[in-house]
């Protein structure tokens, strides 16, 4: 099939758009560019070939065309989601987050961290990057808490000696 005499698709046109904000080319430049090179008006109005051609020169000048197709999904994507039929298992990287944070409240009972959880979200033990995920955010906001118990609510501003509570500040708190 010869796409030379069809309409510009609208993946064409949206790329055009996409390389003229690049670009920094505004609505009169780019009519300009279009009525100079093609006669058109408006990019609805060129044929594929004119539009594979504009694109191809905004290429040539340094636009880069990333690719949105993912052959599979990414943790980033399922963490922090509830789980339905696709489970992420916990990552060695999120149950240290979450002994770092643990680590940083100060229990008032033995096994307080353990009580907490079976209390508060009813897991005995993390096992899912769900179960991670509001694990490490209920320990952020109880230690967060905390610090504002202590040190009044603008606590990451003044210096501690800590330097696991310094390294939780520059984490969450960048300047």
């Amino acid at each position: 099939m010869n796409k030379k005499n069809y309409e510009s698709s609208k993946k064409q046109r949206q790329l055009i758009g996409m390389a003229c904000a690049y670009f920094s080319i505004n609505k009169e430049d780019k009519k300009a560019i279009l009525l100079d090179r093609f006669g058109k008006n408006s990019t609805t109005d060129l044929n594929y070939a004119h539009a594979e051609e504009l694109i191809d020169d905004f290429v040539s000048k340094g636009f880069t065309i990333k690719s949105t197709k993912r052959k599979y999904m990414k943790r980033k994507s399922i963490v922090g989601k509830k789980p339905g039929k696709l489970v992420a298992l916990v990552s060695p990287a999120e149950l240290s987050k979450i002994d770092a944070v643990a680590g940083l409240i100060s229990w008032k009972v033995e096994n307080g961290f353990q009580k907490w959880m079976k209390k508060r979200f009813k897991i005995v033990k993390v096992k899912t990057a769900y179960n991670a995920f509001v694990v490490i955010e209920g320990l952020k906001g109880m230690f967060e808490n905390q610090m504002k118990k202590q040190y009044g609510p603008d606590w990451w501003q003044q210096p501690h000696e800590d330097v696991e509570i310094r390294y939780y500040i520059a984490q969450h708190f960048p300047a």
